[in-house]
Protein backbone atom coordinates (compact mmCIF):
# COMPACT_ATOMS: atom_id res chain seq x y z
CA UNK A 1 0.00 0.00 0.00
CA UNK A 2 1.21 3.61 -0.33
CA UNK A 3 2.07 4.98 2.70
CA UNK A 4 -1.18 7.62 3.85
CA UNK A 5 -0.19 10.27 6.88
CA UNK A 6 -2.50 11.78 9.27
CA UNK A 7 -2.38 14.64 11.46
CA UNK A 8 -0.87 13.81 15.30
CA UNK A 9 -4.26 13.49 17.29
CA UNK A 10 -5.96 11.33 14.18
CA UNK A 11 -7.58 7.96 15.65
CA UNK A 12 -9.84 7.32 12.54
CA UNK A 13 -7.22 5.52 9.85
CA UNK A 14 -10.13 4.22 7.67
CA UNK A 15 -9.62 7.37 5.82
CA UNK A 16 -6.71 9.17 3.50
CA UNK A 17 -6.46 11.37 6.24
CA UNK A 18 -4.17 14.25 4.89
CA UNK A 19 -3.50 12.42 2.04
CA UNK A 20 -1.72 9.84 0.10
CA UNK A 21 2.25 9.97 0.21
CA UNK A 22 2.12 9.42 -3.67
CA UNK A 23 5.32 10.09 -4.59
CA UNK A 24 7.27 8.67 -2.11
CA UNK A 25 10.46 7.12 -2.77
CA UNK A 26 11.51 5.05 -0.05
CA UNK A 27 9.78 3.00 2.49
CA UNK A 28 11.43 0.82 4.93
CA UNK A 29 9.74 -0.76 8.05
CA UNK A 30 12.18 -2.30 10.34
CA UNK A 31 11.20 -4.33 13.25
CA UNK A 32 13.24 -6.49 15.84
CA UNK A 33 11.97 -8.71 18.08
CA UNK A 34 10.70 -7.58 20.95
CA UNK A 35 12.71 -4.53 20.35
CA UNK A 36 12.05 -1.58 17.90
CA UNK A 37 9.57 -1.18 14.91
CA UNK A 38 10.53 1.85 12.76
CA UNK A 39 9.80 3.26 9.41
CA UNK A 40 12.24 5.60 7.35
CA UNK A 41 10.50 7.48 4.43
CA UNK A 42 11.55 9.52 1.62
CA UNK A 43 9.51 12.27 -0.10
CA UNK A 44 10.46 14.92 -2.49
CA UNK A 45 10.75 18.69 -0.90
CA UNK A 46 8.32 21.51 -2.02
CA UNK A 47 4.81 19.34 -1.64
CA UNK A 48 1.79 20.43 0.40
CA UNK A 49 2.72 17.62 2.35
CA UNK A 50 5.97 19.78 3.91
CA UNK A 51 3.88 21.17 6.63
CA UNK A 52 3.07 17.91 8.08
CA UNK A 53 6.23 16.26 8.28
CA UNK A 54 6.44 17.42 11.76
CA UNK A 55 6.56 16.06 14.85
CA UNK A 56 3.65 13.72 16.28
CA UNK A 57 1.99 13.38 12.94
CA UNK A 58 1.31 9.81 11.78
CA UNK A 59 2.26 7.76 9.33
CA UNK A 60 0.09 4.34 7.73
CA UNK A 61 1.99 1.92 6.17
CA UNK A 62 2.68 -2.08 5.64
CA UNK A 63 5.42 -3.68 5.24
CA UNK A 64 4.29 -6.22 2.75
CA UNK A 65 0.96 -7.38 1.78
CA UNK A 66 0.81 -10.40 3.96
CA UNK A 67 1.06 -7.82 7.30
CA UNK A 68 -1.74 -5.72 8.54
CA UNK A 69 -1.19 -2.08 8.49
CA UNK A 70 0.83 -0.01 11.37
CA UNK A 71 0.76 3.25 12.15
CA UNK A 72 4.19 5.40 13.10
CA UNK A 73 4.61 8.81 14.60
CA UNK A 74 7.08 11.22 13.69
CA UNK A 75 9.96 11.81 15.73
CA UNK A 76 12.84 12.97 13.63
CA UNK A 77 14.14 14.05 10.17
CA UNK A 78 16.98 14.83 8.09
CA UNK A 79 16.87 17.88 5.52
CA UNK A 80 18.53 17.11 1.76
CA UNK A 81 19.28 20.45 0.45
CA UNK A 82 21.20 18.93 -2.49
CA UNK A 83 18.49 16.53 -3.69
CA UNK A 84 15.60 18.39 -2.30
CA UNK A 85 14.09 15.19 -0.34
CA UNK A 86 13.30 15.23 2.92
CA UNK A 87 13.72 11.78 5.10
CA UNK A 88 11.22 10.76 7.98
CA UNK A 89 11.87 8.63 10.77
CA UNK A 90 8.54 7.75 12.70
CA UNK A 91 8.35 5.37 15.81
CA UNK A 92 5.46 2.41 16.19
CA UNK A 93 2.81 4.32 17.44
CA UNK A 94 2.52 1.71 20.47
CA UNK A 95 6.11 3.93 21.78
CA UNK A 96 4.07 6.84 22.94
CA UNK A 97 3.17 4.73 26.22
CA UNK A 98 6.68 5.15 26.91
CA UNK A 99 5.42 9.14 27.40
CA UNK A 100 3.30 7.67 30.44
CA UNK A 101 4.49 6.98 33.96
CA UNK A 102 3.94 4.62 36.43
CA UNK A 103 4.80 6.40 39.91
CA UNK A 104 4.60 2.53 41.79
CA UNK A 105 2.56 -0.45 40.88
CA UNK A 106 2.98 -4.06 43.24
CA UNK A 107 2.13 -6.91 41.15
CA UNK A 108 1.95 -10.02 43.57
CA UNK A 109 1.62 -13.81 42.19
CA UNK A 110 -0.34 -12.61 38.86
CA UNK A 111 -0.74 -13.68 35.30
CA UNK A 112 0.61 -11.75 32.61
CA UNK A 113 -2.97 -10.00 31.87
CA UNK A 114 -3.07 -9.51 35.12
CA UNK A 115 0.08 -7.76 35.63
CA UNK A 116 -0.80 -5.89 31.98
CA UNK A 117 -4.06 -4.54 33.89
CA UNK A 118 -1.89 -3.31 36.66
CA UNK A 119 0.21 -1.21 34.68
CA UNK A 120 -2.59 -0.01 32.72
CA UNK A 121 -4.39 1.32 35.70
CA UNK A 122 -1.54 2.97 37.15
CA UNK A 123 -0.25 5.41 34.26
CA UNK A 124 -0.21 8.76 35.17
CA UNK A 125 -2.34 9.20 31.94
CA UNK A 126 -5.20 7.21 30.53
CA UNK A 127 -3.77 6.10 26.75
CA UNK A 128 -5.66 4.56 23.88
CA UNK A 129 -3.60 2.42 23.49
CA UNK A 130 -4.66 -1.03 25.52
CA UNK A 131 -1.93 -3.56 27.12
CA UNK A 132 -2.74 -7.24 26.36
CA UNK A 133 -1.31 -10.48 27.32
CA UNK A 134 -2.61 -13.79 26.74
CA UNK A 135 0.20 -15.77 29.16
CA UNK A 136 -1.11 -17.83 32.12
CA UNK A 137 2.20 -18.26 34.06
CA UNK A 138 2.29 -16.15 37.49
CA UNK A 139 5.00 -14.09 38.61
CA UNK A 140 5.98 -11.07 41.03
CA UNK A 141 7.40 -7.71 40.24
CA UNK A 142 7.16 -4.09 41.34
CA UNK A 143 7.19 -0.98 39.16
CA UNK A 144 8.41 2.35 40.51
CA UNK A 145 9.58 5.43 38.92
CA UNK A 146 9.46 3.92 35.12
CA UNK A 147 7.48 4.69 32.04
CA UNK A 148 4.62 1.92 31.06
CA UNK A 149 7.43 0.79 27.83
CA UNK A 150 9.99 -0.07 30.64
CA UNK A 151 7.57 -1.77 32.86
CA UNK A 152 7.19 -4.03 30.00
CA UNK A 153 10.61 -4.41 28.44
CA UNK A 154 13.92 -3.02 28.77
CA UNK A 155 14.36 -3.09 32.39
CA UNK A 156 15.38 -5.01 35.45
CA UNK A 157 12.42 -6.82 36.90
CA UNK A 158 10.19 -6.25 33.71
CA UNK A 159 7.36 -8.31 32.60
CA UNK A 160 9.40 -9.44 29.64
CA UNK A 161 11.92 -10.64 32.03
CA UNK A 162 9.42 -12.32 34.25
CA UNK A 163 7.14 -13.63 32.36
CA UNK A 164 8.27 -14.11 29.01
CA UNK A 165 7.12 -13.75 25.87
CA UNK A 166 6.75 -11.82 22.31
CA UNK A 167 5.35 -8.46 21.84
CA UNK A 168 2.98 -7.66 19.10
CA UNK A 169 2.62 -4.50 18.08
CA UNK A 170 -0.83 -2.53 16.67
CA UNK A 171 -2.34 0.84 16.56
CA UNK A 172 -4.41 0.39 19.74
CA UNK A 173 -2.72 -2.37 21.52
CA UNK A 174 0.58 -3.87 22.74
CA UNK A 175 0.57 -7.28 23.62
CA UNK A 176 2.86 -9.69 25.90
CA UNK A 177 1.83 -13.10 23.81
CA UNK A 178 3.18 -16.66 24.73
CA UNK A 179 3.85 -16.62 20.93
CA UNK A 180 3.34 -14.78 18.12
CA UNK A 181 1.10 -15.73 15.18
CA UNK A 182 3.61 -14.92 12.09
CA UNK A 183 7.32 -15.39 11.78
CA UNK A 184 7.75 -13.46 8.52
CA UNK A 185 8.84 -9.68 9.25
CA UNK A 186 9.17 -8.10 5.83
CA UNK A 187 10.53 -4.88 4.30
CA UNK A 188 9.38 -2.72 1.45
CA UNK A 189 11.53 -0.50 -0.49
CA UNK A 190 10.86 2.30 -3.43
CA UNK A 191 14.13 3.42 -4.78
CA UNK A 192 17.58 3.55 -3.12
CA UNK A 193 19.59 5.48 -0.16
CA UNK A 194 21.04 8.52 -0.84
CA UNK A 195 23.39 11.18 0.87
CA UNK A 196 24.18 14.84 0.80
CA UNK A 197 24.08 17.53 2.75
CA UNK A 198 21.09 17.35 5.64
CA UNK A 199 19.14 19.34 7.90
CA UNK A 200 18.57 17.22 11.28
CA UNK A 201 15.55 17.94 13.53
CA UNK A 202 15.04 15.56 16.85
CA UNK A 203 11.85 15.68 18.99
CA UNK A 204 13.01 12.65 20.55
CA UNK A 205 14.05 14.24 24.00
CA UNK A 206 10.93 16.04 24.26
CA UNK A 207 9.36 16.14 28.03
CA UNK A 208 6.78 17.90 29.41
CA UNK A 209 5.86 17.01 32.48
CA UNK A 210 8.69 15.68 35.35
CA UNK A 211 7.30 13.82 38.35
CA UNK A 212 10.19 14.46 40.57
CA UNK A 213 11.12 12.22 43.34
CA UNK A 214 14.26 11.36 45.74
CA UNK A 215 15.92 8.72 48.08
CA UNK A 216 17.07 10.87 51.31
CA UNK A 217 18.82 9.17 53.88
CA UNK A 218 18.09 9.07 57.78
CA UNK A 219 20.47 9.51 60.37
CA UNK A 220 20.18 6.01 61.05
CA UNK A 221 21.46 5.06 57.35
CA UNK A 222 17.66 4.32 56.27
CA UNK A 223 16.24 5.73 53.04
CA UNK A 224 12.51 6.08 52.31
CA UNK A 225 11.47 7.31 48.62
CA UNK A 226 9.24 10.65 48.93
CA UNK A 227 7.95 11.85 45.08
CA UNK A 228 6.66 15.36 44.14
CA UNK A 229 4.16 16.80 42.85
CA UNK A 230 4.00 16.54 38.75
CA UNK A 231 6.01 20.03 37.28
CA UNK A 232 4.18 20.97 33.61
CA UNK A 233 6.43 22.88 31.57
CA UNK A 234 4.91 26.19 30.25
CA UNK A 235 4.97 25.15 26.81
CA UNK A 236 2.44 21.60 27.88
CA UNK A 237 0.13 22.92 25.50
CA UNK A 238 2.28 23.40 22.41
CA UNK A 239 2.50 19.47 21.65
CA UNK A 240 -0.49 16.78 20.96
CA UNK A 241 0.51 15.03 23.83
CA UNK A 242 1.94 14.93 27.42
CA UNK A 243 5.71 13.18 27.56
CA UNK A 244 6.20 12.46 31.35
CA UNK A 245 9.51 11.10 32.42
CA UNK A 246 10.21 10.36 36.44
CA UNK A 247 13.33 12.35 37.69
CA UNK A 248 15.41 12.20 40.37
CA UNK A 249 17.20 14.39 42.87
CA UNK A 250 19.64 14.06 45.79
CA UNK A 251 20.94 14.66 48.80
CA UNK A 252 23.84 16.85 46.82
CA UNK A 253 20.86 19.11 45.79
CA UNK A 254 19.87 20.00 49.33
CA UNK A 255 16.81 17.65 48.92
CA UNK A 256 14.51 17.63 51.82
CA UNK A 257 11.08 17.28 49.85
CA UNK A 258 10.17 17.47 46.48
CA UNK A 259 7.05 19.40 46.50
Amino acid sequence: MIPRIYSPTETDFSTNGLGILKDTTKCEIYEVANGKYELELEYPLGTRFDEYFENDYQIKAKSNDQEEYHIFFIDDKDIDTFLDTVTIYAQSRTNRLGRRAVTFAGVDSKTGREAMAIIENNMDKKSDIRLYSDITTVSSTTFEARNVLNCIAGEQGSLLQYWGGEIKREPFKLSLLKRRGRDNIGTIRYGKDLSGLKVKLDWTGVKTRIIPYADPQSDAGTTSRIYGSPVDSEYINNYPDVYTEHVQFTEEQGVKDVN
